[in-house]
């Protein structure tokens, strides 16, 4: 007769008193910090990402500088997301309805390229656990591809809005330090 407490057992006692707890204080913790980082991360990385992959492809053909060409890329990167970020801004403060919907479509991206990367992520973690036999990028909840194509774009599009959000405030309360900032300027030359 085995003893009740085996090591599958152990395993899910464990899991249940250890990982539950972490689970919900990872939660709390990743809710609280995700989506103020998530509101301009993504895009600034991908934005990073991209210059730095076709401007090594560029540059590579055309300059012979060695190892230094890794410094440039990354030079490159840094350069184009502070030109971003500035014409983010500027936009914003220029063309406030203009800069409402292209930051929805920013976000909508980018939320677009970041969730299918969290499940094959999450998918990997659990068929490194054997729980599952592949990973996957989209949830097939439904037999129909069509209803399954639409709870895709559902879920990102309700995963985009908190992020949108925290991104127009913070370029709000950008325009309301300006404004603080203009308004405490004007009272120190009266």
């Amino acid at each position: 007769m085995e003893l009740w407490l085996g090591g599958n057992m152990i395993i899910l006692i464990l899991l249940f008193f250890v990982g539950i707890p972490l689970a919900i204080s990872l939660y709390k913790m990743i809710a609280v910090s995700s989506v103020k980082i998530a509101a301009f991360a993504i895009d600034f990385a991908l934005i990073f990402i991209l210059v730095c992959f076709y401007g090594h492809s560029f540059l590579v053909g055309r300059l012979d500088v060695g190892n230094l060409i890794y410094i440039i890329d990354v030079m490159l990167g840094t350069v184009s997301i502070l030109a971003y970020g500035i014409a983010i801004m500027v936009l914003h403060i220029k063309l406030p309805k203009i800069s409402k919907i292209l930051n929805l479509l920013v976000v909508f991206i980018g939320v677009s390229v970041a969730y299918p990367l969290a499940l094959d992520f999450f998918s990997a973690v659990l068929k490194m656990l054997g729980i599952i036999k592949e990973t996957f990028t989209r949830l097939s909840l439904l037999d129909s591809q069509m209803a399954n194509n639409f709870i895709h774009y559902l879920i990102i599009f309700l995963l985009a809005l908190p992020v949108y959000k925290a991104r127009m405030k913070y370029l709000n309360s950008s325009d309301n330090d300006r404004n603080n900032y203009e308004a405490l300027q004007g009272e120190q030359t009266h």
